[in-house]
């Protein structure tokens, strides 16, 4: 604030302290104006209005206390003095009849950014009344302030106010409000989490959790899951706390206290590998049993817990004997058909691979977006198993009118080409995705709107490009090279494929190719900078020193290069695109 600036909101906040309580709205209008001035950080001289301030601390308007609360975050960093002054304020708020005013108070102490000798007092004694509040949401408050207030001054809070920590203990055993018990457990395991005590402190807590309610009892166990070390307990120990918890994987209980608790007892028998295979088989055979009368949402959440156990290998021969639960249903929900090709992606192998095929077949030609990615991944992953059946499909595929599909089948085509058809080297791609192929992409070019599939594409189509493709080849790229190498040019995946492109037929066809390689050369050095300047650089540098090099960079493949003169022919062409006036070296 400059020093007029700092005048003029003295002297307003000098009038408001005088208004009268009809004019409440004034004072806050007045108020408000004097943070906003401070744009949300700390006022340049916060001493020219600290005192006025204080004065509107002491009236009983909620709405002028959080105001005031605020400015004290705000100018505590650059004027510790402000705190001493509030003190009483504060103190006097801690025990106002209205919950909102002490939870303003907390929530701004705890928030406090100055040094911790200077706020100890006023920190510790805000939160040791809140912890005893008789409403639940100041103890709510006040639980996770203490979480705050470590997080900021660490190691001091462990020395001055371990006491604290015995209050969150208490009001975790004996507080009503789940919610404060919750709170209550994540404080300790946040606060505690690298004392040996935690691991007591989760054990006593789940030798009671029947007898806490369901939040509190399934926030226990996700924090057992994370930080229980199974390596320091006894057998004995694990074989009393199995027990506890099976209770708790009773069909009564909801799936998700059900599936915290089998992933405990999941890990406390991660050293005893026969217990560990009858739970997984276990859980397995009663989730499997409540899909078929569950809700979407329910089997969504049944179907996502059991994703975690089909990922471990060695559960692969349960989940394959219940493989056909977990097929494609006509009537499932989309976000229910994801969760179960996440799942059966997992369970492929060449033993069911016509099964899970003929499943997926019908769903190929499905709206949604999500559905369809994850069927054509299905098909990606099937192709090492049946590569003439995929193969076929792709290509009638490759004619569908819906651009979500033929965008899928595109990037899945450009995956199995490049990627050396998955794990089957044998496999000569020219067998299965013939020259016809490249009339299909052609005219499927179109269609597509995604940056990405278009990339695929022309990376398919320079695989194996023949002569009676070139016209049609090169009015796609010229319109491509129009559209992104115009007035501007960004440095999109797109425009570096095109580029690419052009360099690689070039190679091929120097004579068909000279002009609109020139043409985007000048266009590109025209900018002057960037990566594709930098790519424009590399690649004449090459074409002019090293072409077999060149040919390597951009892809060729030596089938498709012409014979003997075709590297003079492409020397040649290169010197005619040297008439370029750029600093290529």
């Amino acid at each position: 604030m400059s020093e007029y600036d700092s005048m003029l909101i003295r002297q307003r906040v000098s009038k408001v302290v005088c208004l009268d309580a009809n004019h409440a709205d004034e004072k806050l209008k007045e108020l408000e104006n004097l943070i906003i001035s401070t744009k949300g950080s700390p006022p340049a001289n916060p001493e020219d209005v600290i005192e006025e301030v204080v004065q509107l601390s002491q009236l009983k308007d909620t709405r002028i206390k959080k105001l005031v609360y605020l400015y004290l975050t705000l100018t505590v960093k650059v004027s510790p003095d402000i705190l001493l002054l509030m003190t009483n304020s504060i103190f006097g708020d801690t025990t106002d009849p209205s919950p909102v005013v002490r939870c303003c108070v907390l929530e701004s102490v705890v928030k406090l950014d100055m040094e911790w000798e200077k706020s100890r007092e006023v920190v510790l004694s805000v939160l040791d009344k809140g912890l005893q509040d008789p409403a639940s949401s100041v103890r709510n408050l006040a639980v996770a302030g203490i979480c705050n207030i470590f997080k900021i001054h660490g190691d001091h809070i462990m020395t001055d106010a371990k006491y604290l920590f015995g209050k969150v203990v208490t009001l975790l055993q004996n507080d009503p409000d789940p919610t404060v018990v919750v709170n209550c457990v994540r404080c300790i395991a946040e606060c505690d989490g690298t004392n040996n005590s935690i691991q007591e402190f989760l054990l006593s807590l789940i030798e009671r959790i029947n007898m806490l309610d369901y939040w509190p009892a399934v926030t226990i166990l996700t924090v057992a899951n994370s930080k229980l070390e199974c390596k320091k307990l006894s057998e004995n120990d694990i074989f009393s706390l199995l027990n506890q918890l099976d209770c708790l994987t009773h069909p009564s209980h909801t799936t998700t206290l059900q599936f915290e608790s089998f992933s405990l007892m999941l890990k406390l028998s991660k050293n005893l590998p026969n217990v560990r295979k009858d739970l997984t088989a276990q859980l397995i055979s009663r989730y499997l049993n409540m899909l078929p009368l569950s809700s979407s949402a329910l089997k969504f959440t049944i179907l996502k817990n059991l994703l975690q156990f089909a990922r471990d290998p060695n559960n692969k021969t349960i989940f394959q004997e219940k493989l056909y639960s977990f097929m494609l249903v006509y009537g499932d929900s989309f976000y229910v058909k994801t969760a179960k090709l996440e799942l059966l992606l997992c369970l492929t192998s060449e033993q069911n691979a016509d099964a899970l095929f003929d499943n997926i077949r019908p769903y190929l030609h499905n709206n949604s977006h999500c559905v369809v990615r994850l069927v054509f991944k299905m098909l990606e992953v099937l192709f090492q198993f049946l590569p003439l059946k995929i193969s076929y499909s792709i290509r009638q595929l490759l004619t569908s009118k819906s651009e979500i599909v033929l965008e899928a089948c595109v990037n899945v085509l450009a995956h199995l080409v490049h990627g050396d058809c998955g794990n089957q080297p044998n496999i000569d791609i020219s067998q299965l995705f013939s020259c016809e192929l490249t009339d299909q992409l052609l005219a499927s070019y179109n269609h597509l709107a995604s940056d990405e599939a278009k990339c695929s594409i022309v990376c398919l189509i320079l695989r194996s490009p023949e002569e009676r493709h070139l016209k049609q080849i090169s009015e796609l790229l010229s319109a491509e090279v129009s559209k992104h190498f115009s007035e501007t040019i960004v440095n999109s995946m797109m425009a570096h494929c095109i580029l690419r492109a052009v360099v690689n037929l070039f190679l091929k066809w120097p004579k068909y190719f000279e002009k609109m390689l020139k043409t985007l050369f000048s266009r590109i050095v025209e900018i002057g900078k960037g990566d594709l300047y930098d790519s424009v650089r590399l690649y004449y540098g090459l074409m002019k020193h090293d072409i077999e090099t060149a040919k390597h960079v951009v892809n060729v493949t030596s089938l498709t290069v012409l014979p003997e003169t075709s590297e003079n022919i492409v020397v040649d062409n290169i010197n005619a695109i040297s008439q370029i006036s750029m600093p290529i070296t």
